[in-house]
């Protein structure tokens, strides 16, 4: 939309032709075009000002003086001052005398063309957030948090497969039966145990070595070798023992001289 809002300081009086008026002129396609004449003293508070400010400020001077016009210049400046009450429409004009004065402005119109460069040159810089490295880092923190709801997801799992063995210790015993103790161990079984302490720590009992173990080869073990496993742990350093009223139980060793 074409909008143009011009103040100026001449004679606008045939009748007195020596006496000198602030004029304010506003046009606003498809809308109407109107003119407001106001004291001499009005223009230098007023032509530097922004154009809704200038509008406002001329309305106003009008309403306080009740100056008699014509009835089509009066609908001219109703329906400017009408237009301009629309929030949308206010902010319209404003943009449109940021850009007249741009134009008008050598310095600024330098100032916009430097921004334009220098926005120019950061574009060049703007990359994919799959190469930003600000992205890999969220990514990896979002990672280290998926990881811990894992765990902690695991970790309540616990009392589940609690109630798992309980059911298969009233079923038939070939299907709960722990691993004889003949048995060779599985390969992976000292890392996992090991990886399961340092990761979930908190207190470990035989009961929970028993739920890990179960878990993860979907057979039983005897409390006995749970508790074993423990104790050798205990034994190289890797886990503290303590003497609760509730019982024994084993946590990860925080000293640095703790050995793993």
């Amino acid at each position: 939309m074409s909008l143009t809002v011009r103040v100026r300081l001449d004679s606008f009086d045939l009748i007195h032709p020596a006496e000198k008026q602030t004029q304010v002129y506003v046009e606003i396609l498809d809308v109407a075009r109107a003119t407001y004449l106001l004291p001499p003293e009005s223009f230098h508070m007023l032509k530097d000002r922004e154009w809704p400010d200038v509008l406002d400020a001329a309305y106003e001077n009008y309403e306080q003086r009740w100056i008699a016009s014509d009835s089509a210049s009066a609908a001219a400046r109703k329906a400017v001052r009408e237009w301009l009450a629309v929030p949308e429409n206010r902010d319209e004009m404003q943009a449109a005398f940021e850009e007249d004065r741009a134009a008008r402005d050598p310095l600024l119109r330098s100032l916009r063309a430097q921004v334009a460069e220098l926005e120019a040159k950061l574009a060049k810089f703007v990359r994919p957030a799959g190469e930003d490295p600000i992205a890999y880092a969220l990514t990896e923190k979002a990672e280290a948090a998926e990881e811990d709801a894992v765990r902690r997801s695991v970790d309540a799992q616990f009392p589940k497969v609690a109630e798992f063995l309980a059911e298969k210790a009233t079923a038939p015993a070939a299907t709960a039966t722990p691993a004889e103790k003949t048995l060779i161990w599985p390969d992976d079984w000292d890392r996992v145990l090991d990886s399961a302490i340092r990761q979930w720590q908190g207190e470990w009992t035989p009961k929970r070595v028993q739920h890990l173990y179960l878990a993860r080869y979907a057979r039983g073990l005897y409390r006995s070798d749970a508790r074993n496993f423990l104790s050798q742990r205990a034994h190289r350093g890797l886990l503290t023992l303590h003497d609760l009223p509730t019982g024994r139980v084993f946590t990860l060793n925080s000293r640095k001289d703790g050995r793993a």
